[in-house]
């Protein structure tokens, strides 16, 4: 009797650390579900860059990007003849760290993951440079800290969006 009081609990602690095994080994790590690195041109409302995200954690990305950005202005309105369209071009670099978080539930959902297709918060530094080239506008440059939520998804083979 006392061998069956060891032996049985030994069993169900075995089962279970088994069970837990098996769980484990049939999710993967979010970390490996990320593309390892992967360069990207962008266009987007204010500009066009390049970016270049490389997988650093479970989860974590580095995410750095450079290119141009512009702005306009209409003074006295669309309408008035009157009026002075303005605009500047600036070059802008950013470094963020993106932290993706629900790869695996995309997964097992059999959503597309490719290219780090997931939802993800970041942390963005930016600095926008003086303009290059400016008409009616005067800026300097600015140094920004930018927390932000987004999504990354495909479209097709070879083409994505993001929004954040």
């Amino acid at each position: 009797m006392h061998f069956l009081k060891t032996i049985i609990p030994l069993l169900v602690l075995s089962s279970l650390i088994g069970m837990s095994s098996l769980h484990a080994q049939s999710y993967e790590k979010p970390s490996n579900l990320l593309k390892r690195s992967q360069l990207k041109g962008n266009i987007d409302i204010l500009g066009a860059n390049i970016s270049y995200e490389k997988r650093i954690g479970n989860g974590l990305t580095a995410y750095f990007d450079g290119g141009l950005t512009y702005g306009f202005i209409i003074n006295g309105g669309l309408l008035y003849e009157g009026k002075q369209v303005g605009y500047e071009l600036a070059p802008i670099v950013s470094a963020s760290l993106r932290k993706y978080y629900n790869l695996i539930k995309r997964m097992n959902k059999g959503r597309n993951i490719k290219n780090n297709a997931a939802n993800f918060i970041s942390l963005k530094v930016g600095y926008r440079f003086t303009p290059i080239a400016s008409k009616y506008m005067y800026a300097s440059s600015v140094f920004a800290v930018e927390p932000s939520w987004g999504i990354q998804r495909n479209i097709g083979k070879h083409f994505s969006f993001e929004v954040a």
